[in-house]
């Protein structure tokens, strides 16, 4: 009883994240331009509404938890970007910067969700505002770290592409379907016996082709995966 109330706190935690994760992307990444012109500031400053949560997720998101846990944190490729790493919003150089000591900062000198001039993050390099490390537009910045993440990334799908495999899709909608969807769909169909897993809250049509090895389960991720386990 005790380890069945711990595995669902632990997946309420991963289906809350999820959808936190999801929200605050997307949406807020999404209208950083509306905001910008509204307010008549740049998109790089607009960016900065995200800092409350980069303080979550830079101090005690999944990174925290799967380091402290023994999880090598090598293992992860964040190819979207980085919620705890500032990059120049120019960019003037392909570097990007750890952020939880001037967002801890921002945190406790904010006042009616404003910060002192101060501490808006200026470049070091050509004194440009910063921005978070995330794939907005063709701005990114790729650094050092990403490229190392993607090779280790990349040899393990190629030391593994004809193996039995499970490629596993936890709550990918179509907002970016070419980072996860879209390439796990390709490996499944180049590879007989790969397995395509997908939870998500709505049912997508997939090719004919390939029903035999996706696997889709629809509806509430925390409870689906409670009942697996269960």
């Amino acid at each position: 009883m005790m380890r069945s109330s711990k595995v669902k706190l632990a997946l309420f935690a991963l289906a809350t994240t999820f959808f936190a994760v999801g929200v605050t992307e997307f949406i807020s990444v999404g209208v950083l331009p509306a905001i910008a012109q509204e307010f008549q500031i740049s998109t790089s400053t607009a960016g900065l509404i995200t800092t409350m949560y980069a303080l979550g997720v830079a101090l005690g998101a999944p990174v925290l938890t799967l380091v402290t846990s023994g999880f090598d944190k090598e293992r992860l490729f964040y190819t979207q970007g980085d919620y705890g790493l500032f990059q120049c919003s120019v960019p003037c150089h392909n570097e990007t910067y750890d952020n939880e000591a001037i967002i801890k900062k921002m945190v406790e000198q904010q006042k009616d969700m404003k910060i002192p001039t101060e501490l808006i993050p200026k470049c070091p390099k050509c004194g440009a505002d910063m921005t978070m490390n995330l794939r907005i537009d063709n701005r990114f910045v790729e650094d050092e770290g990403w490229h190392k993440a993607q090779a280790r990334y990349e040899k393990f799908l190629a030391e593994n592409e004809q193996k039995k495999i499970v490629y596993l899709e936890l709550g990918v909608g179509m907002n970016t379907p070419g980072i996860i969807k879209y390439p796990f769909l390709q490996m499944t169909s180049q590879n007989p016996q790969a397995e395509f897993i997908t939870f998500n809250a709505q049912r997508f049509e997939y090719p004919v082709q390939l029903e035999p090895q996706i696997i889709q389960i629809v509806g509430d991720i925390a409870e689906n995966l409670s009942e697996l386990v269960n």
